[in-house]
């Protein structure tokens, strides 16, 4: 099974935070701030990342941050772990804002582009793609080829990783001219990161969810094709609902109920949940989920 995630921020031998445990999940999203206001000389925070287990708690590696890389004018990145495993990357993501700043910094871009040739040996570019909401390339595996060398050296920021959602290949944003596009010597990629959200749904008075998914459905995700009467419509036109917890078309729901599986076992527990319940979601992220947050000094997620 996947993690249950959660992080211990500390100052020398000094505990300052403990987030809660995430269940079941590579990408813990934790959303989380708590206020630093002493540094001495040659003080570092530690922040370690821990799968915790019906018995004790298994390491997954750390990111050690100087007071140099935010004290002048706070930070919004991802930062590459420490001790994560051999031939593993993770990373952590933080925002910092430091005393007089009302604001965190803006983060890296959500959407970008990048130019890719093939070359050096690479006879194929290694990108596992799904394609299935015939809309999008969703990236599931950058594989040896011509992108992870491109990736290789590059700030996290500027890479094509695992989630991301390409929207066109050398202009063309059909599925099938950018599957196509492949097939050349080089390639412009417009991506967009993929943004990770949890949305409580209740089904009750018998109703159904009204979801329709791809007639071959794959992978570990249910694809939203398209949403009729439901207990899921009903969740949509709700005026309790944010827009941010709308279930949308085109929407990748990578669990149910907190269990993961193939997309088949996906839509059997769909089907027979009950009451409240929770869904995780997966889009193309929203330009104002990185560059905005609430206040407070530190934000994990």
């Amino acid at each position: 099974g996947k993690p249950d995630c959660y992080c211990v921020v500390k100052r020398g031998d000094k505990e300052l935070h403990t987030t809660k445990v995430l269940d079941n999940t590579m990408k813990p999203r934790w959303a989380e701030e708590f206020e630093v206001w002493e540094f001495d000389d040659g003080d570092q925070l530690e922040f370690k990342v821990w799968d915790k287990d019906l018995v004790g708690s298994d390491y997954l590696g750390k990111v050690l941050l100087s007071p140099d890389a935010f004290m002048e004018n706070g930070c919004n990145n991802l930062f590459q772990m420490e001790e994560a495993g051999k031939d593993i990357r993770a990373y952590l993501g933080l925002q910092i804002k430091v005393q007089g700043q009302k604001n965190y910094p803006s983060g890296p871009p959500s959407e970008f582009e990048v130019t890719v040739e093939k070359g050096d040996g690479s006879a194929e570019y290694g990108l596992d793609v799904d394609c299935q909401d015939l809309k999008n390339l969703h990236v599931c595996n950058v594989a040896t080829g011509a992108i992870q060398k491109y990736n290789e050296g590059l700030d996290f920021s500027k890479q094509v990783i695992n989630s991301d959602f390409i929207v066109s290949v050398n202009g063309g944003t059909d599925v099938s001219e950018m599957t196509k596009q492949f097939q050349t010597e080089k390639v412009t990629l417009k991506i967009i990161r993929a943004f990770d959200v949890s949305v409580l749904v209740e089904q009750f008075n018998y109703k159904t969810h009204g979801l329709t998914f791809p007639k071959k459905m794959q992978r570990n995700v249910l694809v939203v094709m398209d949403i009729g009467p439901g207990y899921i419509k009903d969740h949509n036109d709700s005026r309790h609902t944010a827009d941010s917890d709308k279930i949308r078309v085109y929407d990748r729901i990578v669990s149910v109920k907190g269990q993961v599986g193939k997309a088949a076992t996906l839509k059997r527990r769909l089907d027979r949940a009950t009451g409240k319940f929770q869904l995780a979601i997966q889009r193309p992220c929203p330009h104002q989920a990185v560059s905005t947050a609430p206040g407070g000094m530190f934000y994990l997620w």
